[in-house]
């Protein structure tokens, strides 16, 4: 987002301004819609949450390029909101299908793919935009990289077996659990 405020503002202290509170922002909406799927999406129901985050956030993440002012923050933090709903559920998906490897399961969701988009988005839509200018191309990459997450959640299986958590339930009820040395 820093590169797309810079082009978009010419005026750098402006620009810096502009993108630190577009920032703070921002992490406030990741925060939210995190803490908004948490609440609101019953478990197993995952990929249907991200199918409706992914729906609510394209829209709204496809326009932030055409407005400025106060409306661009508004559609912004929506979008992420929407979009920011996703993380706790593809971590969970993802612990589910690897269960045995959460925590490699988690880091390739988190480290892998953030670390992964936080290099390659602003390198593809700079050469994108100097191709055909910002203004088309930052929701042509948004969209792609929408349809592509759209897509992969789609082939996601059906029905995701549950995580083996038998190790943290007692397979007694605690009255009757007896120690195991006397």
């Amino acid at each position: 987002m820093s590169f797309l405020m810079g082009q978009r503002i010419p005026d750098a202290d402006l620009a810096l301004r502009s993108t630190g509170n577009a920032l703070g922002l921002l992490g406030l909406a990741l925060g939210f819609g995190g803490l908004l799927s948490g609440l609101f999406i019953h478990p197993k129901s995952e990929k249907s949450g991200i199918i409706i985050s992914l729906v609510i956030a394209a829209p709204l993440l496809m326009l932030f390029p055409t407005l400025s002012g106060v409306w661009l923050l508004v559609l912004l933090a929506l979008g992420v909101v929407a979009l920011a709903s996703t993380i706790p559920l593809v971590i969970a998906t993802g612990q589910r299908l690897l269960p045995h490897s959460s925590a490699f399961a988690s880091s390739v969701f988190m480290g892998l793919a953030w670390g992964t988009s936080g290099v390659v988005a602003p390198i593809a839509v700079t050469w994108l935009g100097s191709w055909i200018g910002y203004a088309r191309a930052i929701p042509i990459f948004i969209g792609a990289g929408l349809l592509v997450s759209l897509a992969c959640t789609l082939a996601l299986p059906r029905v995701i077996r549950p995580s083996d958590d038998s190790h943290l339930v007692p397979s007694e009820p605690n009255d009757k659990i007896r120690p195991d040395k006397p």
